[in-house]
């Protein structure tokens, strides 16, 4: 990352570390930091949460046949299984801030300062939001899921994991459609 970060400094590229190697905030050019942090956030949360979700797909596909079978007979499916799978298996659990003022939130208090978490995990299993929230449903419509965060926590990388587990998917049901996972080993 660092020496990439060094070549869109003097070369700047159209690319994301082109754009924040170019990049101002306030007026100030990002700092080597700043951009090696944003960076690195990006690719480690990239990689471990589109890894993790793929994981668990391929394994409940593995179990599930009927729904792998689906994916297969009906590509067209996927984008709304690869929504219901990111509700279901929530790569991210939650995400923790700190508090900024005393306030009480439904008849908890939470003071300056104090951690909270947001449990994203729990909100995408909510029976008042989603139907039988305990059951994948691969055409689930509407998904108002909270697996990428929501608001100003809303994942950066979102576009991008929904684009890399789709062509994980699709190439492993193209290529591999009768893989078979050994849990025994995992």
């Amino acid at each position: 990352v660092d020496e990439e970060i060094e070549i869109r400094l003097r070369q700047p590229a159209d690319d994301l570390l082109g754009y924040l190697a170019a990049g101002c905030i306030n007026g100030a050019p990002l700092t080597r930091a700043r951009i090696h942090d944003i960076s690195f956030n990006i690719l480690a949360g990239g990689v471990d949460t589109t890894t993790a979700l793929t994981s668990n797909v391929l394994l409940h596909l593995s179990r599930r046949p009927d729904h792998r079978q689906r994916l297969m007979d009906e590509p067209e499916v996927l984008p709304l299984a690869r929504e219901e799978f990111v509700r279901y298996f929530s790569p991210i659990h939650g995400l923790a801030r700190n508090a900024k003022q005393d306030v009480t939130v439904d008849g908890w208090e939470f003071a300056k300062g104090e951690r909270v978490l947001l449990a994203y995990s729990s909100g995408n299993r909510d029976a008042d939001v989603f139907e039988d929230p305990e059951h994948v449903k691969l055409d689930r419509s509407p998904n108002r899921h909270v697996g990428f965060g929501a608001g100003m926590h809303h994942c950066l990388g979102a576009f991008l994991a929904r684009m890399m587990f789709e062509s994980m998917l699709t190439e492993v049901l193209t290529r591999m459609p009768d893989y078979k996972v050994i849990e025994e080993q995992i």
